[in-house]
């Protein structure tokens, strides 16, 4: 996905929202020839919309006390119908996190 780089993404975003035809030279440069089915009809599409992108610090608070943030309240990123996805991930990938610090924890 075009990204602009070295600025706030959000104003980077609107930059490269702004510049069409740079966005879409990106993408034919990074799919042509590849198995992305429809790229000329998304190319030739004229209704473009760019949505922000924020970038959270990873040293950010994710927890307080007993709550722990998951799925979209943890992602900065636009809605897109991926909610459930995300939590379920996030819900797995915490449950690995647990477990690992239990069995620490059960051999000192």
């Amino acid at each position: 996905m075009p990204m602009a780089e070295k600025q706030d993404a959000q104003k980077g975003w609107k930059a490269l929202g702004e510049d069409k035809v740079t966005v879409k030279q990106d993408i034919v440069a990074r799919f042509k020839g590849g198995s992305v089915n429809g790229l000329e009809s998304m190319i030739n599409e004229s209704d473009w919309y760019f949505y922000p992108v924020h970038m959270l610090t990873p040293k950010g608070r994710w927890s307080k006390g007993r709550a722990l943030l998951l799925g979209d309240a943890a992602h900065a990123m636009p809605p897109q119908g991926e909610s459930t996805g995300i939590a379920i991930e996030d819900g797995v990938l915490f449950a690995h996190v647990l477990s690992e610090r239990i069995k620490k924890a059960s051999l000192m």
